[in-house]
């Protein structure tokens, strides 16, 4: 899962109208669990983690 599909995300939110918040809410959770799948394939390694803290926590707005 990459930076630009979560920034997509963060950036589809605010254009979303009321009637289709439970599907775009079901593509956020879909997307989630893909990333966090790809961690578990990684064993979890403190790398893959670190990569992906700061991934999500970054400063150009992603999740920050």
């Amino acid at each position: 899962m990459t930076k630009a599909g979560f920034k997509m995300l963060a950036t589809g939110w605010y254009g979303i109208d009321q009637h289709r918040i439970d599907k775009f809410m079901m593509l956020v959770r879909r997307y989630l669990r893909g990333s966090l799948r790809c961690l578990l394939r990684c064993k979890w390694s403190i790398d893959s983690c670190n990569s992906y803290a700061e991934m999500l926590s970054a400063e150009d707005g992603t999740v920050y």
